[in-house]
């Protein structure tokens, strides 16, 4: 989209900015919610990723020594699959309930 179109654009779409506000913003700019929803999306990917990575490993060890106190003695690799279960259960349930908000928004 050239220039004067997006001028005609804005000024037919827009009742409320007045098109002088947008002469001051760069033209790469213009399409900056495109730009912060990726950044949000990848910054939102990189949280979940630590959250859940944290909390496998976390389950792994916590596992590990809460166990034989209850006369359980799993391997790491028991743990391990005990601990992908609940994970996975976990992102399910997460999953799940951000549609239900998502829904109701």
């Amino acid at each position: 989209m050239n220039n004067k179109k997006l001028k005609q654009y804005i000024q037919e779409n827009t009742l409320s900015t007045p098109l002088s506000e947008y002469e001051k913003i760069p033209a790469y700019m213009i399409d900056s919610k495109s730009r912060k929803s990726r950044k949000f999306i990848m910054k939102s990917f990189i949280e979940s990723f630590i959250d859940v990575g944290s909390g496998f490993i976390l389950a792994i060890l916590i596992q590990l020594y809460i166990f034989p106190f209850f006369g359980l003695y799993p391997t790491i690799m028991d743990s391990m699959g005990i601990a992908l279960i609940f994970t996975v259960v976990s992102i399910t349930r997460s999953w799940l309930w951000r549609m239900v908000f998502k829904k109701y928004e």
